[in-house]
């Protein structure tokens, strides 16, 4: 008995398009070859099985298990003729071992319609049972028709449940009598075969259906580079992780995994900003039990373990574990590639297989996995492999797979998801090797170059990669380059005033930092003490926004004077000249306006901070008193001419930085010597003031904002009311983490008010638990020390294996913020990668380290 798909024999109802799951390029997984079995966590492992159709998945669930045997796809079965078929090629073998009932039941994770596929070799007194329900577990209509005219099988059943029961008498593999061709209409959410009466062979082919959604065009345009400013891609050399120029090949270190020397299957996903990846090239027989997935989170700079253990996924692993496989991001999921090659005798006849995982709201994986694609990766004979997954990219709903095998048998693979249709094209020129992918959606073939691959077979100019500004990237045997991915869009400094005063969403005033982060600091060029980090402008993003420090007091612009000054300070170790420029919208048309600007102001490059004044004069009195405008100052290279019409745009070095400028005519009866803000302890903020004071002063209110944009009341502290200098102190004990603004409100008697300048605290997070271990690599015990937790806490210590299996658990009693101590290792641990995870105070670290024996 075979199954095949037909070719739809409908126009797919709206919202739907059609789709084909093709065994050609699927690795349905066997029961009984020990090349896979093996190596399988479980005797019930192949029997729930989960593919892609299309948009869709659905799952196969084979039982009882004891009756059926999974013998995987081949070409065996020829007898297509009788049934329309999208293709011809591989259907999956099953051999009944009994006459009892034994199903095979086809589970979508949505409803599908148009379901088509052809049961083939129904002979020798075999009987098919067909069932289909929907989302509410209705049952549906079956049809059931023979593919040949002459065939001796009887239908029969009922609409719902039809029956095709075969005559006694056996039909060869090449026989279209043996051929029903199955339709169910739908929509579907569940088919049932069940295969009784007799044993024997099954095969499982094609299957087509309309499904809903589609593939997204364009998924990258997320990093899409701002107006001047480089695009990149992401590129592993060894254990470091860099971002590249693919048009001239200059790097920029972005991390480095520390707890091994080289790193594989890389992936980038640019909407959450998170790089996974794998070990690599572990040697001996380590990358076997290597399953771990991991991951580096670009906002937080952390490193985690994404998945354990990738067999509770339902992805097979073979003797090189998750090793030496392959990675992209595409549509909101990892698609994972997993090595089927033996790397000994290459005669497994196993496929190289693609597995989809998704993840829910919060970014957890969710299993289990649905496989993709897979392709033979050796001929089972020859003692060689036909495919070596180089890397691949998946752009506009096609897998892109760069073959580098090492046999010489290179391809370029293109795969459409939704057709199941494969072309490939040879290569002419470099062997296909690491694949970057551009927010434009062009691939790039890296190695110790990067060149734009052509979309067919071959790659344009290639560009030597370097690191100008560190780590040193090695060459030569030095340097394993271990998959590539992107493309990435580095953090930017981003001016935060109101969308107006940045038209251009393409071209808004933002500033690269592309001095390593392992230097130490991301930028030599600031306004103030800290610089500011961003993905995207204030008002997009709800972390790092609106840090603005290069004004220690922020003056209040009277315009009936005519005249407005602010003191900047500013920080140039670059080495080479600054320039500083300030815009002030003192019209209130919401731009920044090339006669809005301040003098260019030279910064030479010198140690400590430096201060620059900006000054405006002549300024029209159009603003009312009591309303608000917005002041730009930016810091760049001299060398990049930056000018009065430039309050906008892209600079490679510097930082900008934007104020609410409050406007104020009125003379009150107070002169405010001085106004500062500390922080006090860990949680609470304590302002301090000194004024000079009238009679009919009424006081000060204290204003705090969490934006520097919004305001509320705070408190209220009475003025003395007397002519005299008096001091004033007022604490906030209830001080939000992160950074605080505050400003004081001046009252008279009347109705007449200002403000005074603003002032800031940052209230800092809960440090991260710090971790370090020695020696690493270790023997037989492993000193540490752990940083950071509450004393009279406890902390929960686990040593956890790369598969995932908590090995050692203890609880220690925190008594100071350092902890030091001393663990065995157990001998019965084999050498390789283990993990200590530390839990104190509702915070999670882990740090790894590697056991020698």
């Amino acid at each position: 008995m075979w199954l095949t798909a037909q070719a739809a024999m409908a126009q797919c109802p709206a919202g739907t398009s059609q789709a084909e799951l093709n065994w050609d390029h699927i690795d349905f997984l066997p029961s009984n070859n020990t090349r896979y079995t093996d190596y399988y966590p479980s005797v019930a492992f192949p029997y729930t099985q989960r593919f892609a159709i299309g948009t869709r998945a659905v799952t196969f669930s084979m039982a009882p298990q004891a009756n059926i045997t999974l013998n995987g796809e081949n070409g065996t079965n020829t007898a297509h003729g009788g049934s329309p078929s999208v293709t011809a090629g591989d259907d999956v073998q099953f051999t009944t071992t009994s006459s009892s009932a034994t199903t095979i039941t086809l589970t979508f994770d949505a409803e599908v319609s148009n379901v088509r596929f052809s049961l083939f070799d129904v002979d020798n007194g075999q009987r098919v049972m067909m069932a289909a329900t929907n989302a509410a577990a209705t049952a549906l209509p079956v049809t059931i028709a023979l593919a040949s005219g002459t065939s001796g099988i009887t239908l029969g059943g009922t609409t719902n449940n039809p029956t095709a029961t075969a005559p006694g008498t056996g039909y060869t593999n090449s026989d279209t009598r043996g051929a029903i061709n199955i339709t169910v209409a739908g929509p579907v959410k569940e088919v049932v075969i069940t295969l009784d009466n007799a044993s024997g062979n099954i095969w499982l082919s094609d299957i087509s259906a309309c499904v809903t959604g589609s593939f997204p065009n364009n998924y990258q345009q997320v990093s899409r580079p701002f107006t001047g400013q480089p695009q990149y891609v992401l590129a592993v050399v060894n254990n470091n992780i860099y971002y590249v120029n693919p048009l001239n090949g200059q790097a920029y270190f972005l991390f480095n995994e520390p707890a091994h020397n080289r790193l594989n299957s890389l992936a980038y996903d640019p909407y959450r900003r998170i790089v996974y990846y794998t070990f690599s090239l572990s040697g001996g027989s380590l990358p076997q039990s290597d399953k771990t997935v991991r991951q580096y989170n670009v906002d937080t700079k952390t490193i985690s373990i994404l998945i354990p253990n990738v067999n509770t996924f339902g992805i097979p692993t073979y003797e090189t574990g998750v090793e030496s496989g392959a990675a992209s991001f595409y549509n909101g999921s990892l698609y994972l590639g997993i090595e089927g090659y033996t790397g000994a005798d290459y005669a497994a006849s196993r496929k190289s297989t693609i597995w989809k995982i998704d993840f829910d709201g919060s970014g957890n994986p969710i299993a289990p996995a649905t496989q993709v694609f897979g392709i033979l990766s050796d001929d089972g004979t020859n003692s060689q492999n036909i495919h070596d997954w180089s890397d691949f990219a998946i752009s506009n709903g096609r897998i892109v797979d760069f073959d580098g095998s090492g046999s010489g048998d290179i391809d370029y693979y293109h795969f459409d998801l939704m057709t199941g249709v494969r072309t490939n094209y040879t290569p002419v020129g470099p062997v296909p090797r690491q694949t970057s992918l551009g927010w434009d959606e062009v691939m790039y073939n890296v190695d110790a170059t990067i060149a734009a691959y052509n979309g067919t077979n071959g790659v344009g100019t290639a560009y030597t990669i370097s690191s100008p500004l560190g780590p040193t990237i090695p060459t030569g045997s030095g340097a394993s380059w271990g998959d590539a991915a992107g493309p990435y869009r580095p953090f930017l400094d981003f001016g935060d005033a109101p969308a107006s005063y940045d038209p251009d969403p393409l071209s808004p005033a933002c500033h690269d930092t592309l001095t390593p982060n392992v230097a130490g600091r991301r930028t030599r060029m600031i306004l103030g003490a800290a610089e500011d980090v961003e993905w995207l402008k204030k008002g997009f993003t709800t972390t790092e926004d609106n840090y603005e420090d290069g004004l220690s007091f922020v003056p209040i612009y009277s315009p009936i004077t005519g005249s407005y000054t602010a003191r900047v300070d500013v920080q140039n170790t670059s080495g080479v000249t600054a320039t500083v420029i300030g815009w002030l919208d003192y019209n209130g048309n919401g731009l920044f306006d090339a006669g809005e600007a301040s003098s260019v102001m030279t910064v030479p490059s010198a140690a400590g901070t430096q201060q620059v004044d900006l000054s405006w004069t002549s300024l029209p009195n159009i603003l009312p008193s009591g309303s608000y405008t917005y002041l730009r100052i930016r810091i760049t290279q001299a060398s990049a001419g930056m000018a009065a019409a430039n309050a906008t745009g892209y600079y490679a070095m510097g930082e900008v930085e934007d104020y609410r400028i409050v406007v104020e005519n009125f003379v009150l009866p107070v002169r405010l010597i001085s106004f500062d803000a500390s922080l006090t302890g860990i949680d609470k903020a304590t302002l301090n003031w000194t004024a000079v004071e009238e009679p009919s002063l009424q006081g000060y209110e204290i204003q705090r904002s969490v934006d520097g944009i919004n305001w509320a009341h705070a408190g209220f502290v009475s003025a003395s009311g007397h002519s005299a200098t008096k001091q004033y102190q007022w604490t906030d004990q209830q001080l939000p983490v992160g950074k605080t603004w505050y400003r004081l409100l001046l009252r008279d008697a009347g109705s007449d008010h200002r403000y005074s300048e603003i002032r800031w605290v940052q209230r800092k997070v809960k440090e991260d638990v710090m971790i370090q271990l020695s020696p690493n690599p270790a023997s037989s015990q492993l000193q540490y020390i752990i940083a950071g937790c509450r004393p009279g806490s406890t902390a929960t210590m686990r040593i956890i294996s790369v598969s995932g299996q908590v090995l050692d658990t203890r609880v220690i009693k925190v008594t100071t913020t350092q902890v030091n101590g001393v663990l065995q290792l157990s001998p019965s641990w084999p050498t390789g990668t283990y993990w200590l995870q530390v839990q104190a105070d509702e915070r999670v670290q882990h740090h790894s380290f590697i056991l020698r024996r």
